[in-house]
C-alpha cells in the first residue's frame, strides 16, 4: 500500500524544469543612450537572437551609477522603487522586450549622471556580449522658482506687479498670479539654457494648447440659459497677439526682464442654453497690459498657500 501511495504521489508531482539557453543569446540592441533630465519615457530594446531554450525568457537587470538610482532614473517597467527589474520575453513577443526608463527632473541638482544597466541573469537564453547599456543623463539648468516683481515699461498697467514661477511637469515652468491676480490661468513655459530665455508659448496649465493665447473657458459644460461663464483672454505680442512672451534669464538663473507684450482680459459671458455664449454688459475687465522693456526682480521663494492655483 505504501509503495502504491508513493507511486501515485510521484505521478501527480510535476518537477519544475529551468529551461536551458538553447542557441538563444540575449543583449541590448542599443548600448549607449544620451538624454536630458527633462526627457520623458524612453524605450531601450533588448532582443534574443537564435532559438531560446524555452519560454518565457527571463532577464534580471540591475542599474548602477548613483547613490540612489531612482533619484536619477526611474525604471518604469516594474516597481519604480527598486533598482533591479525582471523582464519576460514571451513566445509571441518576436524575441524582443523594451526596458522603459525615464530620467528624474532634478531642479536642485546640477550634476550629470552616467547610469549603467546590466543584464546580470537570464534563463532560456545565454547573456551575450551586449550585456550592458550606458545611459548618459545631462543636467538641465533650472530657472529660480518663486515670486518676481515686474516693473513695466512705458504704458504698462499696472506699472508694477508680481507673479509666481513654479515647477511644471517634465521640466516646464508655470507662471501664475499674473498682474497680481490669483484668478488668471496658469501659463506653461520652457527654458532654453543656450539662449538663456524662458518662453511662454501659449499653453495653459490643465487646459491644453490654445491659439496664443485664445479664449479659454473654465469648464466645457453647457450651462442653462442666463447662467454666466468666465473666460480669460491672454494675448501675446505681434499684430495678431500670437507671439510668445519671452523673458531673459541672468547668470543667477533668475528672470531679469522682457521686451515682449502681454495683455490679460477677463470676460463674462451669458449662456443661451444651447451651448452658445453672449458677452454681458460691463462683463469685460482689463486686468493688465505689459509693454516691452519691463524688468523683473527676484523676491525669493513664495509661499504656495498664498496662491490658490494648483499644478496639474
Amino acid at each position: 500500500m505504501s509503495l502504491l501511495a508513493a507511486a501515485v504521489f510521484g505521478s501527480c508531482t510535476k518537477k519544475t524544469v529551468t529551461p536551458g539557453p538553447g542557441t538563444g543569446v540575449v543583449g541590448f540592441t542599443q548600448t549607449e543612450v544620451t538624454m536630458q533630465e527633462t526627457d520623458g519615457l524612453t524605450y531601450i530594446p533588448i532582443a534574443v537572437t537564435g532559438e531560446p531554450g524555452g519560454y518565457p525568457v527571463t532577464l534580471k537587470i540591475t542599474a548602477e551609477g548613483a547613490e540612489n538610482v531612482n533619484d536619477v532614473l526611474l525604471i518604469t517597467s516594474t516597481d519604480p522603487y527598486s533598482s533591479t527589474t525582471t523582464l519576460y520575453i514571451g513566445e509571441d513577443a518576436n524575441n524582443t522586450v523594451n526596458l522603459q526608463v525615464a530620467p528624474a527632473w532634478r531642479p536642485d541638482d546640477n550634476a550629470d549622471y552616467t547610469i549603467t544597466l546590466t543584464i546580470t541573469d537570464a534563463t532560456g537564453a545565454a547573456i551575450g556580449t551586449a550585456s550592458t547599456c550606458t545611459i548618459y543623463i545631462k543636467n538641465v539648468q533650472a530657472v529660480q522658482y518663486g515670486q518676481y516683481t515686474i516693473s513695466g515699461g512705458q504704458g504698462s498697467t499696472p506699472a508694477t506687479w508680481s507673479m509666481m514661477i513654479s515647477e511644471g511637469a517634465n521640466g516646464t515652468y508655470l507662471m501664475s498670479n499674473i498682474f497680481d491676480s490669483t484668478e488668471t490661468p496658469v501659463l506653461v513655459g520652457e527654458f532654453n539654457p543656450e539662449t538663456m530665455e524662458l518662453t511662454f508659448d501659449g499653453r495653459i496649465n490643465g487646459k491644453g494648447t490654445t491659439n496664443y493665447f485664445a479664449s479659454t473657458p473654465y469648464n466645457n459644460e453647457i450651462l442653462e440659459e442666463g447662467q454666466y461663464m468666465k473666460y480669460w483672454l491672454i494675448q501675446g505680442g505681434g499684430n495678431d497677439g500670437q507671439e510668445p512672451v519671452v523673458f531673459t534669464v541672468n547668470d543667477q538663473y533668475q528672470i531679469s526682464g522682457t521686451a515682449s507684450t502681454m495683455v490679460a482680459v477677463s470676460m463674462i459671458y451669458a449662456s443661451d442654453g444651447q451651448g452658445g455664449y453672449l458677452p454681458t454688459e460691463d462683463g469685460t475687465t482689463y486686468l493688465g497690459i505689459m509693454t516691452g522693456n519691463t524688468t523683473a526682480t527676484y523676491e525669493g521663494e513664495g509661499i504656495e498657500d498664498e496662491y490658490p492655483f494648483k499644478k496639474k
